[in-house]
């Protein structure tokens, strides 16, 4: 991983902004946090990231919606920037909302700092 490499993290729930920026700043990505889908087109944006994270249950707009507008409109399929949704839904509907979304994976949420770094890994390797 180059150490540059951004991750914007989009989440409604503080407690796992805290805990998944955490995780990520530790393995030596550049974290970015935003708690909401209103103004995450403008940090896409912005900051560029490599990898963006995104919660699929959002008041407002869902994370899979959020998504395929930002591929859609806002970046226009930017290969750089990947995206990932992150969502404690069923395996079998979070690969729905992956497909729907073309987003380029989902990682299931976990209290399992191994598993969610292992799966990230998996996710930003390919």
């Amino acid at each position: 991983m180059a150490e540059s490499e951004k991750v914007l993290i989009i989440d409604d729930d503080p407690i796992v902004l805290e805990i998944t920026s955490e995780w990520l700043t530790e393995e030596g990505y550049d974290v970015i946090t935003h708690d909401n889908a209103m103004g995450s087109s403008r940090i896409v944006l912005k900051e560029r990231p490599s990898y963006v994270l995104v919660d699929v249950m959002m008041p407002g707009m869902s994370g899979d919606e959020l998504v395929k507008m930002l591929k859609e409109h806002v970046i226009v399929n930017d290969p750089d920037i990947k995206f990932f949704l992150y969502s404690s839904k069923d395996k079998i509907i979070l690969d729905s909302c992956v497909r729907n979304s073309k987003a380029h994976g989902a990682i299931q949420k976990t209290n399992n700092v191994s598993t969610f770094l292992e799966e990230f890994r998996a996710l930003t390797q390919k």
